[in-house]
C-alpha cells in the first residue's frame, strides 16, 4: 500500500482497506454490500474505496487519519498544506 495518504486522491483495493484495518478481505465486501462505508464499483466489479472518505466513516477516539497525515510529515513525503489540500480543509 502506498505511503502517501493524500498527495492525490487515493483509492484503495478491499485487500488494502483490509490490511489497513486488520479485518478480512470479506469483512470489507459485506461494509460494502450493506452500504457502511464509501466504494466505487469498477467496470470488471473490483471495488475502489476512498481512502479520506473511509477514515470519515470510521467511529471511535482514535484518529487514524491524523496518524497517518503524521507519517506522511515525517517522512517528509508531503507538507501539511499538501494534505489541507488534499483532505479539503
Amino acid at each position: 500500500m502506498a505511503t502517501k495518504t493524500a498527495s492525490k486522491v487515493q483509492l484503495l483495493t478491499t485487500q488494502e482497506v483490509a490490511e489497513l484495518l486488520r479485518v478480512s478481505p470479506r469483512t470489507v465486501q459485506n461494509w460494502i454490500k450493506r452500504d457502511q462505508v464509501p466504494f466505487l464499483e469498477l467496470p470488471g466489479g473490483e471495488y475502489r474505496l476512498p481512502l479520506a472518505g473511509l477514515l470519515e466513516s470510521l467511529k471511535g477516539t482514535f484518529d487514524l487519519g491524523q496518524a497517518l497525515r503524521d507519517l506522511d510529515v515525517a517522512s517528509g513525503a508531503i507538507s501539511e498544506a499538501d494534505i489541507a489540500a488534499a483532505l479539503g480543509e
